[in-house]
């Protein structure tokens, strides 16, 4: 049993966790109870030279760079102080829409920087969750206890801030940091006092070993699978089969949608081409129609249940034929083949193009004894900003010398200086990034909803132009 949960939100600059970065991060422990236990945390971060501030996302969140310049730590030593909450033995780190968003700044972040980007996820009986698949979880299988709010083309919607309104729960400041962190805490004790056993199952299924109980052993019973994409409807539940491991990702399981009819399957399977084609005249390629293969990530709490949780009664009402999934149950089982075409297909190795090294987090392979090495003497070096040792010009070394770039806003020595101001001119000038984010600044509105504070407006135009004379470039040729 988790020893204590930590809380945690972040504002960012963007939504890329790559190119974008972390400006707040905010966190509250509590105990297994969700009672407060020690006092909340609220960290500003100053933006890193190569950081180009999104005029959209400044606008959401109300930060001023000028305040983030002057107060913020750096990114360099975020990373210290998020580690020393993540990583205490028996913490449970969970967020609103964490796995998908936050955790992947986390990562990327703790990797720029040196760090090991998946410890501190399974170290010390730690774990990690998110309230946002609770939620929809609770709205489809158990909605008793909470107001579901609708958005005006009848959908619910799952946004922190409608469901906290609906439900009564202060939400003094959306997309602050510290305030969601409150929001989502009001709505999960809700989930937990109406739903108990629902709060309690889902939280299970952070753990590796319980979700793949639900799917192994493979192609034998099967399970509801919540998920947004499904039909409204049908309260966004669907019925899949696991089917095989997929070969080349291990925390992956390919699942058919039971509710997709695999007959013509069955008379396609002598290739992988004829299989692909098939499935495509199915909706394999998000033509409207629904997918027949579905990919479950057995490492981010998947939405699923056995499917005995619908009952007859619940399962008859949103439209499920308890005697026709079992048929197709029986046929997939049937189809031998079926599994041994989709491993072929998904064994082959996807052409992609070389990636910056930044970029390289799930391309370059996991981080060995030795990476881990290198990087902890060439964090303690940038400490004390002192060149750090770097051999080669491979992965590691590339990053290293990245790093220490960062720290010091390319105040580096000659060589290293032209490699950060040629990666500074391919990401900003040749992608076209910079171009696109200064006009969007200068064109943003100043009044209205939605609107960009007209002193953050001119501090961004400022930090644009600053960015722009870096690599000799003027912004002048960018307004009409």
């Amino acid at each position: 049993m988790v020893a204590t949960f930590f809380w945690y939100d972040l504002e960012t600059s963007g939504t890329d966790s790559i190119r974008d970065r972390i400006l707040q991060f905010a966190g509250q422990r509590t105990d297994a109870a969700l009672n407060p236990i020690e006092a909340p945390i609220d960290i500003a971060v100053r933006p890193t030279q190569d950081t180009l501030l999104d005029p959209d996302a400044m606008a959401i969140t109300g930060l001023d760079p000028r305040r983030l310049d002057a107060e913020g730590c750096s990114e360099f030593a975020l990373t210290e102080a998020i580690l020393s909450h993540f990583q205490r033995p028996e913490t449970c780190v969970v967020g609103y829409n964490s796995l998908s968003f936050d955790d992947e700044f986390i990562r990327q972040t703790l990797f720029r920087n040196l760090r090991d980007p998946y410890a501190r996820e399974w170290q010390g009986g730690n774990s990690r969750w998110d309230v946002l698949g609770l939620m929809r979880m609770a709205y489809a299988l158990r909605p008793e206890g909470l107001t579901w709010p609708v958005k005006d083309n009848g959908r619910p919607s799952f946004t922190l801030v409608d469901l906290a309104e609906a439900n009564g729960i202060d939400h003094l400041k959306a997309h602050d940091a510290l305030s969601d962190i409150e929001a989502t805490l009001g709505v999960t004790r809700l989930v937990k006092a109406h739903q108990p056993r629902l709060f309690s199952y889902f939280f299970s299924m952070r753990q590796k070993q319980n979700v793949t109980h639900q799917l192994y052993p493979l192609g034998k019973r099967p399970i509801v699978h919540v998920a947004p994409y499904y039909p409204a409807e049908q309260r966004f539940i669907t019925v899949l089969l696991p089917l095989i491991a997929h070969p080349r990702y291990p925390n992956s399981v390919v699942c058919w949608d039971l509710l997709s009819p695999p007959e013509d399957v069955g008379r396609s399977l002598h290739s992988v081409a004829s299989l692909k084609e098939t499935l495509s005249r199915m909706g394999e390629t998000r033509d409207g129609t629904r997918r027949p293969l579905q990919y479950l990530a057995i490492n981010k709490s998947p939405l699923i249940a056995p499917y005995q949780t619908l009952g007859t009664q619940q399962a008859s009402a949103l439209g499920f034929d308890d005697t026709l999934i079992q048929a197709r149950v029986t046929q997939l089982q049937r189809m031998a083949r079926l599994r041994d075409v989709l491993a072929e297909w998904l064994s082959q190795e996807e052409d992609r193009p070389p990636l910056d090294v930044d970029a390289s987090l799930y391309s370059g392979g996991f981080l060995s004894h030795e990476d881990l090495q290198s990087f902890a003497i060439a964090r303690e070096s940038i400490g004390h900003r002192q060149p750090p040792s770097v051999n080669g010009d491979g992965r590691i070394a590339q990053l290293i010398e990245r790093c220490f770039a960062r720290v010091m806003e390319g105040q580096v020595a000659p060589e290293p200086a032209l490699r950060w101001r040629q990666y500074l001119t391919e990401s900003w000038f040749d992608s076209g990034r910079l171009e696109s984010v200064f006009k969007r600044t200068l064109a943003a509105p100043t009044a209205g909803p939605g609107a960009l504070d007209p002193e953050i407006r001119s501090a961004l135009l400022t930090r644009l132009n600053e960015q722009a004379a870096l690599i000799g470039v003027s912004t002048r040729q960018w307004v009409d």
